[in-house]
């Protein structure tokens, strides 16, 4: 189940999902990420605003502006009621290539993990259900040289074996640190 709503880029997801906490201004927002999906994650304040600005123009967020003691208004963003919806369709749904997994799979999860625990066994499911499927395409798929297409068939069969394998233990740790 590959999302396909009114689709968005991963960062507008990320904010969306930081936002989720209550309102906050740009350096709330980077704060945030840098104590939550810091190790993964990075967002340059340049990207920052025009991403909320984005998402305004979508109406996924809202702005208030109110006077700041130390310099110019600050701006607040919250997440609407769509911008909430869309998020969670993003979250529940698996990535499309082994590439995401990396970032924005475990973006999912961070926010999933606070925001709602029960979709995590099912987006593990259905990631894993992704990448097998996508397995079997690579099998079959051998454009150019065939020696290469085979390399890098094998390469991407192992790394995406990993990545299933990584996907148990996730749920692993799910478990136990559910019965913790």
């Amino acid at each position: 189940m590959e999302y396909r709503g009114t689709r968005g880029l991963p960062t507008e997801y990320g904010l969306l999902g930081l936002l989720l906490d209550g309102p906050a201004h740009g350096y709330d927002l980077q704060q945030r990420l840098h104590a939550g999906l810091g190790a993964v994650w990075r967002v340059a304040w340049s990207q920052l605003y025009k991403v909320l600005h984005d998402l305004e123009e979508r109406g996924w967020v809202c702005s208030t502006s109110c006077a700041s003691p130390s310099g110019p208004p600050r701006t607040t963003y919250s997440a609407t009621q769509a911008g909430r919806q869309a998020f969670f369709e993003w979250a529940v749904a698996p990535v499309p290539r082994l590439r995401g997994v990396r970032i924005e799979f475990l973006a999912k999860l961070f926010f999933l993990r606070k925001h709602r625990p029960e979709a995590l066994d099912g987006l593990l499911a259905r990631q894993a259900a992704v990448l097998r499927e996508a397995v079997r395409g690579w099998a079959t798929a051998g454009d150019g040289d065939p020696w290469i297409a085979e390399v890098a068939a094998m390469f991407r069969s192992c790394q995406t074996e990993s990545a299933l394998v990584w996907i148990d233990d996730v749920r692993r740790l799910l478990e136990k640190e559910g019965k913790d």
